[in-house]
């Protein structure tokens, strides 16, 4: 039964078209397009270069490190309060629930938003691949060596760090749209807290490369960081502690999409 719900939610979420555009593949397109504008900015506009060879692998990794960025995670907000908020829109709950258990329904939902992200991580490493190779072409600069050993690791540790601090944006999204049964609270609440969440980072001080256990629980950004092993650069040093940080996100999104699930059987659907 979960087989079937999971295949009829990622078919109605594929027929969501703007959900699927501007959820999942306008991010990828996104960093496409402001690494092509950069570059025409800094050659014509500036009339300056940026110094050494073009690191592709570096331009891939950094921009799935855009994924903590709340201003990325808007998109996929975008998506994640269609998947979990439009049955309370349009009142189709009671339309599902006779076929399926509620349980069911719901983690189908969370595996088409989990497969949504990494389509959309994979899309916006792609973007920076793309354009690291156009602002080699208008900076007429090289291409650096690539290090598949030294990229490898630093894409995976990118790409599982992304996807799970996503998924925590997901997942709080999830509660907030069966909590308060509509999309544009679930959006404009999950926004706000990851904008707080970045303004309180900004004022404490934090050592990110050995960071406490409790700060790594509160913050689910700054976990993520430690995931990705602290700098962008390929090869450079790795933050301590990163296990424990893949755990306290792991636990947000156990905690967050179980208590979304709990609310949501215990949820009266009389009119939906």
């Amino acid at each position: 039964m979960l087989t079937d719900a999971l295949k009829a939610e990622t078919y109605r979420l594929w027929r969501d078209r703007g959900a699927v555009f501007w959820g999942f593949a306008f991010p990828g397109i996104g960093v496409f397009l402001l690494g092509i504008v950069a570059s025409l900015f800094i050659r014509y506009v500036a009339k300056q270069q940026m110094p050494g060879a073009i690191n592709l692998g570096s331009d891939m990794v950094g921009a799935l490190g855009g994924a903590g960025s709340p201003i990325t995670q808007i998109f996929f907000l975008i998506a994640a309060a269609a998947i979990f908020g439009t049955d309370y829109r349009w009142e189709t709950w009671r339309l599902q629930t006779p076929r399926n258990s509620r349980i069911n329904l719901m983690l189908a939902k969370f595996a088409a938003y989990g497969l949504g992200v990494f389509l959309a991580l994979l899309g916006m490493a792609i973007g920076g691949l793309l354009s690291g190779l156009v602002r080699a072409v208008i900076e007429t600069s090289p291409i650096a060596p690539f290090d598949f050993a030294a990229w490898q690791a630093g894409f995976l540790r990118g790409l599982l760090a992304s996807w799970l601090e996503l998924m925590v944006v997901g997942v709080i999204t999830a509660l907030l749209a069966v909590l308060t049964r509509t999309n544009v609270a679930a959006i404009i609440v999950t926004l706000l807290l990851a904008f707080a969440q970045a303004i309180i980072m900004g004022q404490v001080r934090i050592d990110p490369r050995d960071p406490p256990l409790d700060a790594l629980a509160s913050f689910p950004a700054l976990a993520a960081n430690v995931v990705r092993g602290g700098p962008v650069d390929i090869g450079g040093a790795t933050a301590n502690g990163a296990p424990a940080a893949a755990l306290m996100l792991g636990l947000w999104i156990v905690v967050f999409g179980g208590a979304a699930i709990l609310l949501f059987l215990r949820q009266e659907l009389t009119r939906e």
